[in-house]
């Protein structure tokens, strides 16, 4: 992959009027101060790939009126009478994309599914917009729309940038970076993301990348409450969890069940920060739970047997088509022999099971 180190910098947004605080723990004074600090460089930044949800965009045009180019991306266009797509329209080069939000973590949800027919005039679209540069080398703003300002508008403006810097990770970096304060859940559509990288041909990066961006985002907010304020080394931690690679499922399996046999615990970890399920089903009526005592790399059934914060985890519990439970596979791995995954998985059985 061909990166132009000599490229100026461009900005991309995930914007914002306000922020807010997930969780129950309090902001620290350094997560206020980079909060208001990104507050304030939101208005002044020019140009940037800028993103919104349906009830920010007009903070974003009123702050930027200079945006001559937007993209919505929704299956839900409301054209009659609806002033944010009006401003979005007015006297700007408007391209619509219809389209749901749903990818392998909402399998079934909408109508209008992300294709390689819907994606590739979005892509061409990008790539005019791309290659029109101002005299400082850099693409004139860019916003990108959908209703939360979250998945689709988020895997559309990282493909818009990473036309521009070449390198997905470097724009995702840059996304993260400037990442909604308080730890907003920017997390890219992995359909989107996973077509315009197969059009574009980046290898499978882009898609890593969009499954990497919520952890990416947790280990920023970490890094702030433990009072880190250099941005470069910001940065270089968040750059290590974007590259982190993300195993490609089988057909009827989900990203999960991969990550799960592999060696790489910073996978799972990543997938589990991006809401995928511990309960989905995949091939042979397995979880990912199952692979991962298959697999028998107790860091990994570790994290499985934890699950999401504040989700039901029925995984230990479920039996794949041969009747067995994750469990029955563990006991017969010599690798969890003695170790505390072992442990863990045996007492989170036994609770399901009461």
């Amino acid at each position: 992959m061909s990166i132009d180190r000599k490229k100026p910098v461009l900005a991309c947004i995930h914007y914002r009027d306000g922020w807010y605080w997930q969780g129950n723990t309090p902001p620290s004074p350094q997560q206020e101060r980079y909060a208001k600090e990104r507050m304030e460089y939101y208005k002044t930044v020019i140009p940037a790939v800028y993103i919104s949800g349906y009830y920010d965009t007009v903070k974003v045009l009123n702050d930027h009126p200079e945006i001559a180019t937007t993209v919505t991306v929704e299956s839900d266009i409301r054209e009659e009478g609806d002033e944010i797509y009006r401003l979005l329209a007015e006297n700007r080069n408007h391209y619509i994309c219809n389209v749901d939000d749903t990818d392998e973590r909402t399998p079934g949800w909408g109508k209008v599914y992300a294709s390689e027919e819907n994606m590739r005039p979005l892509l061409d679209f990008l790539r005019k917009w791309e290659g029109q540069r101002t005299g400082n080398g850099l693409p004139n703003s860019l916003l990108v729309h959908c209703s939360q300002g979250q998945y689709r508008s988020s895997a559309t403006a990282l493909t818009a940038h990473s036309l521009y810097s070449g390198d997905p990770v470097e724009s995702a970096t840059e996304l993260v970076i400037n990442g909604p304060p308080g730890g907003g859940r920017v997390s890219a559509n992995w359909e989107i993301s996973r077509i315009m990288d197969d059009l574009v041909g980046w290898g499978g990066v882009l898609l890593s990348v969009a499954k990497n961006i919520p952890a990416a985002l947790d280990k920023r907010d970490e890094m702030l409450r433990h009072g880190e304020e250099d941005h470069e080394v910001m940065r270089s931690r968040i750059s290590e969890i974007l590259r982190v690679p993300i195993p490609v499922p089988d057909s009827g399996d989900t990203s999960l069940h991969a990550a799960a046999v592999g060696t790489d615990p910073r996978a799972v970890e990543a997938l589990l920060a991006a809401d995928s399920s511990t309960d989905r089903i995949g091939n042979h009526w397995q979880v990912p739970l199952h692979r991962a005592a298959i697999s028998g790399i107790p860091e990994v059934v570790e994290l499985l047997v934890a699950g999401r914060e504040f989700t039901l985890n029925k995984a230990p519990a479920m039996r794949d088509e041969f009747g067995k439970l994750p469990l029955d596979y563990a006991l017969d791995n010599h690798r969890l022999k003695g170790t505390r995954a072992l442990l863990k998985l045996r007492q989170a059985t036994e609770g399901e099971r009461d």
